[in-house]
């Protein structure tokens, strides 16, 4: 008996198609949302922020929204003085 057992590179390519996709969907809602440095000065002013990492050129952290949910956010740092407000 002999097996016709045929390699086809479409399966291949749309199994990997779909664990991208899959992947995608998952892991985007721990990406944070890019934010404008005047709206976190304005979360700090309004005590929205919750918790912040200071890098050398970026600000991240988490911040209370509109219904108190969390929200990962991260923006560039501009202000040297940011402590001071904090």
């Amino acid at each position: 008996m002999e097996n016709n057992t045929k390699f086809n590179i479409w399966y291949v390519l749309a199994a990997v198609w779909g664990v991208l996709l899959l992947q995608n969907l998952i892991f985007d809602q721990f990406r944070p949302t890019i934010i404008p440095y005047s709206e976190f000065i304005e979360a700090v002013e309004a005590d929205r922020v919750i918790e912040i990492a200071v890098g050398q050129d970026r600000i991240s952290g988490k911040m209370r929204g509109d219904s108190d949910q969390e929200i990962l956010f991260s923006t560039v740092r501009v202000d040297n003085d940011l402590s001071r407000k904090l």
